[in-house]
């Protein structure tokens, strides 16, 4: 199993266009709260 991240990075797209290409595959994702944190800490430190 590859992380989101990971895929994106393999595939050089960012995590955002992943998850869209992903979706129109119709593959589902597993997006727990722990990745939400870490998404989100990560837009803090950006902003």
């Amino acid at each position: 199993m590859v992380s989101l991240g990971k895929a994106a990075e393999i595939a050089g797209v960012s995590k955002w266009e992943m998850m869209e290409i992903l979706a129109s595959k119709g593959i589902p994702l597993q997006y727990s709260e722990e990745d939400l944190r870490g998404d989100v800490k990560t837009l803090e430190r950006l902003l």
